[in-house]
C-alpha cells in the first residue's frame, strides 16, 4: 500500500484497504505527499490511522505541492522539519519558502539553509530582505 500511495494509485490503495490485512505505514502518506498526490493523502487521512511524519511536508515543499502543504497544515499536526526550508530553497520555491516562514518559523535551521541558496537570486534577495541572512554568524554567511 505504501508504494501504491506514493505512485498515486488511489484505486489500488482502496482495494488493498478493503481486501488485505497488511495495511500501510506512515510512509504511504509521506510518499503520496512528496509526490503531490493530494487525493491519496486526503483518502489516507480520512480512512487510515497511520498518519504521516514531517517527511510529508518536507517532500511537498521540495516539489512545489502547495495544495498538499495547505491540506497537511489544516488537517494534520505533524508539521515539518528544517529540511522543508532547505528543500524549498533548493527547488527555488520562493512562495513555499515564504509560507513556511510564516507558519513554521520555529522549525527553521539557519545552519544549512544558506548552503542551498546558491544561484537562487530571488530566494537570496528575499532572505536578505527579511534579515534572515543577517541573523547568521559571519562564519556561516558563505555561498560556495
Amino acid at each position: 500500500m505504501d508504494r501504491a500511495a506514493g505512485a498515486g494509485h488511489l484505486d489500488v490503495v482502496k482495494w488493498l484497504h478493503e481486501n488485505r490485512t497488511e495495511g500501510c505505514t506512515k510512509a504511504a502518506m509521506d510518499n503520496a505527499a512528496s509526490r503531490g498526490q493530494l487525493k491519496v493523502v486526503q483518502w489516507l487521512h480520512a480512512n487510515r490511522s497511520e498518519g504521516c511524519t514531517g517527511v510529508a511536508m518536507d517532500g511537498a515543499a521540495s516539489s512545489g505541492h502547495f495544495d498538499v502543504l495547505l491540506f497537511l497544515q489544516s488537517e494534520r499536526s505533524e508539521g515539518c522539519t528544517a529540511k522543508a526550508f532547505v528543500n524549498a530553497t533548493t527547488a527555488d520555491e520562493l512562495e513555499i519558502l515564504q509560507w513556511l516562514f510564516e507558519h513554521y518559523r520555529e522549525q527553521f535551521g539557519h545552519d544549512r539553509l544558506q548552503l542551498f541558496a546558491v544561484g537562487k537570486f530571488y530566494t537570496l534577495q528575499w532572505l536578505k530582505h527579511e534579515s534572515i541572512l543577517e541573523d547568521l554568524p559571519e562564519s556561516e554567511r558563505h555561498f560556495e
